[in-house]
This record gives C-alpha cells, structure tokens and sequence, in this order.
C-alpha cells in the first residue's frame, strides 16, 4: 500500500481534472441508473387497463428514489397508453443521450489524466537518471533502464488508471445498480449477497498470486530489452567475431524464459473474469429460484418490481467484471512501481556539489595525494587474482601544460584514474585537487566544462553534425563549431 499511495500522489497536480471526472462519472451512474429506472413505467404501460382510468396522484414529490419512480409512473400514464408510449420514448432519447454525453467526457478525462501522470513519472526517472552516478549505469544494464521507461512505466498508469480511475467508474455503476437492486426488493437482494464474499476471497486470493508472477515476467522482459538494446549498440562487434548465431540463440532463451512468465501469468489472470462471472450467474440462479415465493398473484413484489430487480442486478454484473479485470492491473502497476522507486530513491554516489566554487580554468595543475579507490562489489570489476580492484595512488602530479602517458594492461586502472579528474567517481580516501582546491569542493558541471574527453567508443547522436559537434555548448557560433570540424580534420 505505501508504493499505491506514492503513486496516488502524481494525482496532486490534476485535482481539478480529477473533480470534473468525479462529476461526469456521478452523473454517468445516475443516467444509468435512470435508464433502468424507465423499466417499471414500460411494463406499466404495457399492461396498462384504459377501462381503470388514469393512476391516482403519488402525493408531493419527495427526493427517495420510489417518489421519483411513482411520479415517472404517473406522468406517463396521464393521457393514454399512446400518449405514454410516446412520452416515455422521447425520455428514453434524452436519457441516452446525456448518458452517453457524460460517458464520452469520462473517457476523454481518464485519458487526459493518464496520459499526463506517465509523462510526468517518464520525465522525473529521466531527469533523476542524469543525476546518478557513471557507477549506477555500470551495474544496471542499458536494456533495463529502457524497460523501465517504457514497459514499466505503462504499467504504472495502468495502475493509477485501473486502481483510481476505474473504480471509480464501475464502482459509482455497482452503487447506483445496488440501490435499485434493495429497492427492488431487499430480500432478494439479501439472497443475492450471499455470493458477494466468495467473490471477494476468490479476487483477493488470486491477486496475491499475480502480483509475484508480474515481478517474474517483467523481469524476464528486462532481460530480452538489455540483450537487443547490447547487440544493437555492439553490432560491428557481433559481426566482427561472426557471432550472429549466438547473439540468435541467446536472445531466443532470454525471449522463452520471458514467453513462459508471461503465460503463466495470463492463466492466472484470465481465470479471474469467467470465474466472478459464474459466481454472478449463480447468485443470479439462486435469486431466480427464491423469487418464485415472491411474485405472482397476491405476491409482495409487482411485475415492475421484478423486471427492474432483475436488470438490475444482471447490469451490476457487468461493473462488477469490470472491477476484478482492476485487480489484475494493480498488481502488475504495483510490481513496476517498485523497481521505478528503486531508481528514484537511488542516491548519487559522487557527492553534489552544485553549491561549490565555480571553476574558470587551470592556472597550476591536477595532484593526487594518498588516493585509494574500490569499485562497489556488485559493480563486478575484479583483479586478474579474482580479488575487487582497487586503485593506490599516492602521489602524481600533472602540471599545466604537461603531457602523461598511462601505459599498462588492462584492467590497470588507466580510464579509472582518468575518470577521477573529472569526477565520475571520488575516491574513497586522499584527495585529489585542482590548483590546489579538493575537487569535492567544486562546482561538478563547470569543472567538467574545462575537461575535454576523447573516448575510446564513438558516439554519434542522431542530431545533425553541428548539433553533435557543439554537443553540450548551446552557445556555440557557426564559426567556432567549423572551427573545431577543420582542427579534428573533419
């Protein structure tokens, strides 16, 4: 419940849509509601005597529901079986259409609301992924992350959709149903609730077992986006080492694996519909077989009573099939929602230092004093001897102008001690300064501005060349990025 009710809170911004919902979704019931009403007028008008002369009065109109039945009743039957005919035709279209009217605003409310809830959670996890540290994205695959951008995150709506949304929707219909159903006639809708917590406990039982098997299958689905988003990005590689056939059956396994929880899954949650609908035609079959003591001649419950009890409570099954289809989506938003947290209250592990001295340039150099470094243990980056790597530097200076080449094998830590500088990493001891200033006391972003970085992977946006050669300077003229083209012999 607590990872619900963090969901529920990227509603806050869209309490006025939500109030508007509220209102079109009341006045969806009520129309509905209204629609079944009509009923006990029609069956009125079909067995309707003319020799009896016209119904008496009902009396002042008072806001329960019989009053307002009894006045519909009366007004159509004023005038004749024709003219009540007609009357109740025309009411029948305008009830329709309002209902219909309503139904439409409804739907384009939700749609507006849960559209902008995922664009909102899709935009804070992307922002929230370029505050993380180099050493996050080193121990979460690619392919997962992209999972959880985009698999995940529908999953989330359909969550906040179907938990909030829709029950909202089919529950305000079972409301409005029930009360027509105990108006009707309370004891056969006693009789009716006999089944009501066996449906209950089936739901619930089953929900618990879909919530683990949707971690199960959405993980496998992590897996089968990590390995196509690798050999996308490795391609040349893959080509290189002629190694199409076991990228194939690699991808092929992770996809089984992902086919197999994803069934399992489904059979589970394609049991819970058919299995509230049975338990409704049994309430219904057991309704049937009491009634037969209460309607007939001299009976207490009138025709009308009868047909309107029985649409009733046969409409409120459809809602209520609606409402066990919402267990199934919570339980997978739930399990989604869980792993979007895990990235949201992930931590940077380089401190921020957005507050610090501004850095204009180098005017002395870069030392390392006494540093020491270890990559995290589930980062899996280890010795030749199996043991965790760690960096020991304990002196090294690199002066303005000067010139350093790191040669040794690899896994040596040369990209790690280049990694340092511009604070990719900080080191778990000692320090390392820039003109003297601990670079943990700088400003991260402008020091990085005065690092130029050429990388051993070729990156190429999908942008044009300007844009990629003046990558991460808005301010760039068209001088100086032709300038930097003709200096990389471009």
């Amino acid at each position: 419940m607590k990872a619900y009710r963090r969901l529920l809170g990227y509603l806050r911004p869209y309490l006025r849509q939500v109030g508007l919902l509220v209102f079109c979704t009341a006045a969806l019931a009520v129309f509905s509601g209204f629609t079944l009403g009509m009923i006990a007028p029609f069956v009125k008008l079909l067995f309707y005597d003319a020799a009896t002369g016209a119904a008496a009065h009902p009396g002042p109109l008072r806001p329960e529901l019989g009053s307002v039945l009894a006045h519909a009743s009366w007004w159509m039957l004023q005038g004749g079986r024709q003219a009540g005919i007609a009357r109740l035709c025309w009411l029948i279209l305008g009830i329709f259409l309002l209902k219909n009217l309503f139904g439409y605003l409804n739907q384009l409310v939700t749609f507006y609301i849960e559209q902008r809830i995922t664009a909102d959670l899709r935009n804070e996890l992307y922002s929230h992924l370029q505050k993380l540290s180099l050493g996050f994205f080193q121990r979460v695959k690619a392919g997962q992350l992209i999972s959880r951008l985009t698999n995940d995150v529908n999953l989330v709506r359909g969550a906040v959709t179907e938990g909030t949304l829709t029950v909202l929707k089919q529950g305000s219909l079972v409301i409005v149903y029930a009360i027509l159903v105990f108006w009707a006639s309370w004891r056969l809708a006693l009789i009716a609730m006999v089944v009501l917590p066996l449906c209950i406990g089936a739901i619930v039982l089953i929900g618990r077992k879909l919530r683990k098997r949707s971690h199960r299958f959405q993980e496998r689905m992590a897996d089968v986006t990590a390995v196509l988003a690798e050999t996308i990005s490795g391609i040349r590689l893959v080509k290189t080492f002629a190694a199409e056939a076991w990228e194939r059956d690699k991808f092929v396994r992770h996809n089984s694996d992902y086919f197999r929880s994803l069934f399992r899954y489904e059979k589970l949650s394609a049991l819970t519909p058919p299995l509230t609908e049975f338990l409704g035609a049994v309430a219904g079959v057991l309704i049937i077989l009491a009634a037969r003591d209460y309607i007939g001649p001299g009976s207490p419950i009138s025709p009308e009573r009868f047909f309107l009890f029985l649409a009733a409570a046969f409409s409120m099954m459809q809602p209520l099939n609606g409402l066990s289809r919402v267990n199934s989506s919570v339980q997978q938003g739930l399990a989604a929602s869980e792993r979007l947290f895990a990235i949201l209250d992930a931590r940077p592990e380089v401190g921020d230092s957005s507050g610090g001295e501004r850095v204009a340039g180098l005017s002395d150099g870069v030392a390392f004093s006494e540093v020491r470094f270890k990559y995290q243990a589930d980062q899996g980056t280890q010795d030749e001897g199996g043991q965790d790597f760690e960096l020991r530097i304990s002196e090294l200076r690199l002066g303005k102008g000067e010139m350093l080449a790191l040669v040794g094998p690899s896994g040596a830590g040369k990209s790690t001690l280049a990694d340092l500088i511009p604070r990719f990493y900080d080191p778990d001891s000692g320090t390392i300064s820039w003109d003297g200033r601990d670079l943990r006391t700088l400003d991260a972003k402008s020091l990085r501005r005065q690092i130029g970085i050429v990388s051993q992977e070729t990156i190429l946006f999908h942008d044009s060349i300007f844009n990629n050669i003046a990558y991460g300077m808005t301010e760039a003229s068209q001088q100086a990025v032709e300038g930097a083209a003709r200096a990389a012999n471009a």
